[in-house]
């Protein structure tokens, strides 16, 4: 029988996608659309004397103007995210247009409305503010020393503390062979997905409906935060994410799209924005975390203690994801590898810079690099091999279940074998002869490994998932996922899924999502958490699906359901000849005269999964690269990830 799970199949999204049939939030055009523009600070730190917007509403074209002034309808502040384990924190207020003072290059200080996007970009020119300069503080090290504080009802720039001590560190470092310190820079970076973030917002009256199509990667997230700020009833909202052209975790919902939404419903007409790739450069950054570690270790390389202070630049503001991945940098510690005594310092400080969030593993990279550098600082200063070190510090099979130090979890692994099927495959011993020959004649080429954990799935609500799959009368599988991809296949994927549950081919399969209309609550495409728990979510309606239509072939066959089997687009009775197309049995279930009694009628079923804990796959990776000395470029030679 044909299996599509693990198979090698062209993806069922991509001939819209290479066509350009594709159908993203840019792509929406509605009847009588008006288009948004934001006028955003030239300087990181200003008070706003005034702001004068008369010139530009009066604009031919131009229907509205907004300051701050102007949204007294609405929540002031966009929300925050409740309180993390183990963190003190006091984020500040996040106006949805900036009141009285601007905090960061791209700060938010005005919307225009108009007839055409031309027309609002033309309004922005006419908008007078007199902005009155401030000193900016842009080193989180200078930021802690509250010289230039930037939220005066906080009194402080240090708005988030995590500190987590296990164990008698002193008696630990007192006693070691050697202490090993470094100080190392995850860089701050801006996730740049090829779509920009962009909305589009349409308020029919008579429904009380505002639709809502967004470059999202969480729809119903996004649902709660406009019903928040708008003050409307979630029922009252539905948000749709069309084809999404890549997130990296920054698609949220920003504030001022908030206030677009807003104007579509007072103006009565929809409104689109969409940002440009300054914009989308200026809003939203990721990582700038420093880490100061010392490590006590024994004469062998064995870790005995670590100590891990760090300093976040969480940017200006925050937005709901923002506190995120310093706590999952700081639960990280220290990976695979065991250390039995622990203390992790966190200090968050906000600096005139876009607010952080997010950005491919939320923290868990940082981790990795402060630990693998360590592990090299180890290797380097005791003249030890590096491998060698990484072995004697790897948790062995024999210690699962392991619980670090901070609390992780781990139920199994076997992270030496790992790292040494990851060396195999990269056949490590000819890439250091390769570096030798390399350096010899004068080229750069180095080798870097690295063994890690990442915490998938989320947390809380995040572990949870829920799906629907619908069998029609004709055979056609339609499955409903709360998980709406932006470039990583989750159509194929579920259609996968579904084939080899139900005998089908992926053809006979469509995956809907990204509308909030289609299942109650959704928790999206983050944290890796699409096919771990919304595939787990589609796989128990499946088998849901799978037992009711046994219950109606065995009938039909008259052979007890635990017989029947489904492949090639067949039901058939394993222990016998007796067989029918999946779409003959599909309709037998609308069909109350020829169902067996206790069965209802209809093929509709839902599921709801959650895992019991965090989820920590673990990985290593080996790289060969060759720096060309003149220009700092970098090629690489080879590259396994295990």
């Amino acid at each position: 029988m044909t299996t599509y799970v693990g198979a090698r199949l062209k993806r069922l999204e991509d001939p819209n996608l290479v066509t350009g049939a594709g159908n993203f939030v840019d792509d929406v055009q509605l009847p009588g659309m008006l288009h948004a523009a934001v006028l955003r600070s030239p300087h990181p730190h200003a008070i706003i004397r005034s702001i004068d917007v008369s010139e530009a509403a009066a604009l031919p074209g131009v229907i509205a103007v907004a300051t701050a002034d102007d949204l007294p309808d609405l929540e002031p502040d966009f929300p925050m995210q409740p309180g993390l384990s183990g963190v003190t924190m006091t984020p500040p207020a996040h106006p949805l247009l900036a009141r009285g003072r601007v905090r960061y290059v791209g700060d938010a200080v005005a919307l225009a409305v108009a007839e055409t996007r031309y027309l609002a970009r033309d309004a922005l020119d006419l908008i007078k503010v007199d902005y009155e300069p401030l000193a900016a503080v842009v080193d989180p090290d200078a930021a802690l020393k509250d010289e230039v504080v930037l939220h005066e009802e906080l009194g402080t720039n240090l708005v988030y503390e995590m500190d987590e001590r296990h164990g008698d560190l002193e008696d630990v470092f007192r006693n070691a062979h050697r202490v090993i310190r470094g100080s190392f820079k995850s860089q701050r970076l801006c996730p740049s997905p090829m779509e920009t973030r962009g909305v589009v917002a349409s308020y029919d009256r008579d429904a009380d409906l505002l639709t809502v199509w967004n470059a999202t990667q969480a729809p119903h997230r996004d649902r709660g935060d406009l019903a928040y700020i708008l003050k409307r009833d979630p029922n009252t909202i539905r948000v749709i994410a069309p084809d999404v052209g890549g997130g990296f975790g920054g698609k949220n919902v920003r504030p001022d799209m908030a206030v677009v939404c807003h104007y579509a419903i007072k103006l009565g007409r929809p409104i689109k924005c969409i940002e440009d790739r300054g914009e989308n450069m200026t809003f939203y950054h990721a990582r700038d975390m420093a880490c100061d570690m010392e490590v006590a270790v024994a004469s062998d390389g064995a870790m005995l203690g670590l100590r891990a202070r760090t300093v976040c630049d969480l940017g200006a503001y925050f937005i709901k994801p923002t506190p995120t991945p310093p706590h999952i940098m700081a639960l990280s510690f220290p990976g695979p590898f065991s250390v039995p005594v622990v203390h992790v310092e966190l200090k968050g400080v906000v600096t005139n810079k876009p607010t952080t969030g997010p950005y491919r593993g939320a923290g868990g990279p940082e981790a990795a690099y402060f630990m693998e550098r360590t592990i090299s600082l180890i290797a380097d200063e005791l003249g030890l091999d590096l491998m060698d070190v990484r072995r004697r510090n790897l948790i062995p099979p024999e210690a699962m279940s392991h619980s670090t130090a901070l609390g992780a979890n781990y139920e199994e692994g076997d992270f030496g074998a790992l790292l040494d099927r990851a060396l195999e495959l990269a056949g490590y011993q000819e890439l250091r002869a390769e570096q030798a020959r390399a350096r010899a004649e004068g080229r750069l080429v180095g080798i870097g490994v690295a063994s890690f954990i990442e915490k998938t799935g989320g947390g809380g609500a995040y572990m949870t998932s829920n799906a629907r799959v619908e069998i029609a009368a004709d055979g056609h599988v339609t499955v409903y996922t709360e998980a709406s991809p932006h470039g990583q296949g989750g159509e194929t994927t579920y259609a996968q899924i579904a084939a080899d549950a139900l005998g089908v081919s992926p053809e006979q399969v469509s995956v809907l999502h990204g509308d909030t209309d289609m299942l109650e609550v959704g928790y999206g495409t983050l944290a890796s958490r699409g096919v771990i728990l919304s595939g787990s979510a589609v796989y128990l309606a499946l088998q849901e699906a799978r037992e009711k239509v046994s219950l109606i072939a065995a009938d039909l066959f008259g052979c007890p359901a635990g017989e029947v089997g489904y492949g090639e687009g067949r039901v058939f009775h394993r222990g016998g000849s007796d067989s029918a197309s999946f779409a003959e049995v599909a309709a037998r279930a609308f069909q109350e005269e020829t169902l067996p009694d206790g069965v209802s009628p209809g093929l509709e079923f839902t599921s709801d999964f959650k895992l019991p804990d965090y989820c920590y796959p673990v990985g290593t990776h080996v790289m060969s690269v060759e720096v060309d000395r003149d220009t700092g470029n970098v090629k690489i030679l080879k590259y396994v990830a295990v």
